[in-house]
C-alpha cells in the first residue's frame, strides 16, 4: 500500500474546453479525421498544455470513455455487418492516451482511468500517488466526455456534458507561482453536497480563484494561502 505523505498539489497551468465547435487547430489532419468529439477535446487540451513542456507521466479520465463510438460498433453487429478494425482499435478507454503518444513520440508512462461519478477525484489520487513515488516529476492530467448517445436517454445518466480539462501538476516547491491545492477527505456532508458534473465545477472554480471549498464527492479542494 502507497502512503501518501502529502496531501498538497500545485497546478502550473490549466486549460478547459466546453464547446460544441471543438478547435482542433493543434491536431494534425490524418490524426484528426479519426477523432471522435471526445478524442478531440482531449487531444486539443493536452497539446496546449503540452507546449514547451516534457512531462513524466500522463493520466486521461473519462467516465463514459468512446461511448458514442461503441454504440455505432454494436449496432454494426446487431445487423450483421462488419465493422472497422480501425473503429475497434480506437473504441478502447486509452485511445485517446495512445494517441496523444503517437502524435508527440512519447516514451514516457501514460494510463487510462475510469471510476464512475469518482472519475475526477480518483485521478487525482492517483496522481498524487504518483508524485509520492516521484516526487520530482511533472504530470498531465486530463479529464474529458462527451453527451451521452440518445441511446441512453431513459436511463438519465449523469454527468451529460461535453468538457475537457487539463491540468499540469507537481508537488508544491518551496517557492511556486502555480496554484496550490489540499486534498481534504469529505466530511460525510459535504460528500452529499457534491456539485455535479465535478470537473466543469473545477474548472468554474479555478477560473474564479476563490477562497470557498470545492467539494468533490469523496474530497474537498481547499487553495493553500
Amino acid at each position: 500500500m502507497i502512503k501518501l505523505d502529502t496531501q498538497h498539489i500545485a497546478v502550473l497551468d490549466w486549460a478547459f474546453i466546453t464547446s460544441d465547435a471543438v478547435q482542433t487547430s493543434r491536431i494534425p489532419a490524418m490524426v484528426r479525421r479519426r477523432c471522435s468529439t471526445t478524442m478531440k477535446l482531449s487531444l486539443e487540451v493536452a497539446q496546449q498544455l503540452s507546449e514547451g513542456r516534457v512531462f513524466d507521466y500522463a493520466l486521461f479520465c473519462s467516465q463514459h470513455g468512446e461511448l458514442d463510438r461503441s454504440m455505432g460498433l454494436l449496432k454494426s453487429i446487431e445487423k450483421g455487418e462488419p465493422f472497422s478494425p480501425t473503429q475497434f482499435s480506437l473504441a478502447v478507454h486509452n485511445a485517446s492516451a495512445g494517441q496523444y503518444s503517437l502524435m508527440n513520440s512519447l516514451q514516457c508512462n501514460i494510463s487510462a482511468l475510469a471510476a464512475g461519478e469518482n472519475t475526477l477525484t480518483m485521478g487525482l489520487l492517483e496522481v498524487l500517488a504518483y508524485l509520492s513515488l516521484n516526487p520530482e516529476h511533472t504530470v498531465l492530467f486530463l479529464i474529458a466526455d462527451d453527451h451521452i448517445p440518445i441511446e441512453f436517454e431513459d436511463l438519465a445518466i449523469t454527468p451529460d456534458e461535453r468538457y475537457a480539462l487539463g491540468l499540469v501538476l507537481r508537488l508544491p516547491a518551496e517557492v511556486d507561482n502555480g496554484t496550490v491545492l489540499s486534498l481534504v477527505p469529505a466530511a460525510q456532508s459535504e460528500s452529499e453536497t457534491a456539485t455535479s458534473p465535478m470537473a466543469p465545477a473545477m474548472a468554474a472554480w479555478l477560473s474564479a480563484a476563490s477562497d470557498q471549498p470545492l467539494s468533490l464527492g469523496s474530497l474537498v479542494l481547499r487553495r493553500r494561502r
